[in-house]
């Protein structure tokens, strides 16, 4: 099952062009993670990984800023590897 691309979401709905065009006080934290996370799979959207991150941790930032690489990694949510678990500690 092939998602659409966030590519392929008008253009005020996309997490990067939002943020250039309104500012970062007008996107959720889900977005501003999915900016992060820069790229999804071939089923799920960065914003849908965001999602699914901060779910796991009760949409808590300040919980998820808290977690080491290896914590996020071990959550298992696809499409987040290390490599993404690396950058979003760096960013937090």
């Amino acid at each position: 099952m092939h998602k659409f691309s966030i590519k392929d979401w008008a253009v005020d709905d996309q997490p990067r062009q939002k943020l250039l065009n309104k500012g970062a006080d007008t996107l959720s934290d889900s977005e501003l993670l999915a900016i992060l996370i820069n790229n999804g799979t071939s089923d799920h959207t960065a914003l849908d990984i965001a999602k699914n991150l901060l779910q796991t941790v009760e949409n808590s930032l300040h919980r998820l800023a808290g977690m080491s690489v290896k914590e996020m990694v071990n959550l298992k949510i696809k499409g987040l590897g290390e490599a993404k678990a690396i950058a979003l500690t760096a960013a937090l």
